[in-house]
């Protein structure tokens, strides 16, 4: 019997308890680190934590599946310098988003305000910078990262869904610590707290199945799916975190459903060892006549 080995860097996962399994299983929150020990189950795979951390391939993804995101463009610092100098680049591939986003004179660029920036790797609240004005664009400009640039929604209501196996199964409601308290980016950092209010206040169920298809598109097991509605009742996925921070009530959550997916892992792997085991008697018996 073997424990399961949680590659986690954060606090809250130290909560989730597994039982012994006959299998090895390797069980990461957000972590891609290499390790020389191989386990029969390691999951979820590096390639799909990479589609979480790395937040334009996310962005590209949830746009190739048909999830519904906030629009966005890639953004170079050096390309955009030149783009303000130059309005012709506008109709480049690299740019081509930009179209519902920008409106160009010759000479200065006229930007349709309010954007977002955010890096590539961008977490918990940090390497987001609001774009209000010129000023502004500037300083992203000079800050020399590479990211992209997303519509910013007037959001009415922003929720926490969390996903595992194909299943949305708990939904939070970020709301603010303080009453009157109001921030762009509705986090903890930011006075924010998660709470389930889905008796009081109902949340559009629609939510679940679009943080169910952001999931998916990442090819990851599990997530904590940060999802708003707008004014209008439109879905808007920010992001898809694998390394989501649990409370007690979560972390049980999370556990139950993570112990179902690895003996389900379990079975599906015995049974193709058991499968590849009687080709090859069968390969052999043939052989023999």
């Amino acid at each position: 019997m073997s424990k399961v080995s949680v590659i986690s860097r954060h606090p809250s996962h130290k909560r989730l308890e597994f039982p012994e399994f006959d299998l090895k299983i390797r069980l990461r929150f957000g972590s891609r680190t290499e390790f020389k020990a191989t386990k029969d189950i390691d999951f979820p795979s590096k390639e799909a934590i990479k589609n979480t951390s790395n937040k334009w391939r996310m962005k590209k993804l949830f746009e190739e599946n048909g999830v519904s995101s906030p629009a966005y463009a890639f953004f170079s610092p050096a390309k955009m310098r030149r783009l303000l100098g130059n309005p012709d680049l506008l109709d480049t591939d690299d740019f081509s988003k930009w179209k519902d986003m920008l409106e160009f004179r010759y000479g200065n660029a006229i930007l349709k305000f309010e954007l977002i920036f955010k890096e590539l790797n961008h977490s918990r609240g940090e390497g987001i910078f609001f774009i209000n004005n010129h000023e502004d664009l500037i300083t992203v400009i000079d800050n020399g990262k590479k990211g992209y640039v997303e519509q910013v929604i007037g959001n009415d209501r922003e929720f926490r869904v969390h996903v595992c196996d194909g299943k949305a199964f708990y939904t939070d409601e970020k709301l603010p610590r303080e009453e009157g308290h109001t921030a762009k980016i509705k986090n903890l950092a930011n006075g924010y707290k998660y709470r389930n209010r889905s008796v009081s206040r109902p949340y559009p169920k629609a939510i679940r199945k679009e943080a169910i298809k952001a999931v998916n598109a990442l090819g990851i097991e599990f997530g904590a799916v940060d999802v708003a509605v707008d004014s209008n009742g439109n879905i808007h996925v920010f992001e898809v975190n694998s390394a989501m921070g649990l409370r007690t009530k979560t972390a049980r959550l999370y556990q139950e459903r993570l112990i179902d997916l690895m003996i389900k892992k379990g079975a599906k792997l015995l049974n193709n060892n058991e499968d590849d085991n009687s080709s090859n008697n069968e390969g052999e018996t043939s052989g023999q006549d």
